[in-house]
């Protein structure tokens, strides 16, 4: 009983999360976050899963002064939505990771997984709500589609996008690029806040 609350729960939330972010009625309170600082956060919440399933979880801070303009709580969402996928997609003992990238003004923020992948065909509808990759998964893994679709929506709200790569029974790899800000712009947004 206890576990199907939850599920409901989880369930009702995200219908309110997509209903605010389709009608445009979210406003984020932004303020500058370290992408380290995202990703622990984002960890913490998933790591019981993933020591429940014995599953090898790396994480690779290529990043490790990186910095952007955000809301922390919805960013952090977004990425716990992914590792939440990957971990759920990924057989016991298998392997997943998040892995942190800076290049030119980007930070990438990348959840990959050796799960069970997806069909070409299936990635088109990935980011639609209600959308989900095969019905038959849709009926083997809890969800109701909505979560991919909320993480595209918050990070499109803050400039940046999302992209997938994934091959059918290899795994996938789920990429955010969300816009860095330099150190001098940090500090100036901190001292106006």
């Amino acid at each position: 009983i206890n576990q199907s609350g939850q599920h409901l729960l989880a369930l009702i939330n995200d219908i309110l999360d997509y209903s605010q972010l389709s009608s445009g009625e979210l406003e984020l309170d932004c303020q500058v976050v370290r992408a380290d600082q995202l990703c622990d956060f984002a960890v913490r919440r998933v790591q019981p899963t993933i020591t429940q399933r014995n599953q090898r979880f790396t994480v690779e801070n290529r990043a490790p002064d990186a910095a952007i303009w955000g809301n922390a709580e919805r960013l952090t969402s977004v990425l716990r939505r992914l590792l939440d996928n990957a971990t759920k997609f990924t057989a016991e003992g298998g392997e997943l990771g998040l892995r942190l990238v800076s290049a030119a003004s980007q930070l990438r923020l990348e959840v990959w997984d050796r799960g069970i992948g997806m069909k070409p065909e299936s990635l088109p509808q990935l980011f639609q709500p209600f959308g989900q990759s095969d019905s038959g998964l849709a009926r083997r893994y809890q969800g109701a589609g909505l979560s991919l679709a909320i993480a595209h929506r918050v990070v499109a709200l803050h400039e940046g996008s999302i992209e997938v790569k994934s091959v059918e029974g290899q795994g996938s790899e789920f990429t955010v690029v969300l816009p860095l800000i330099s150190a001098k712009e940090s500090l100036s947004r901190r001292s106006a806040g």
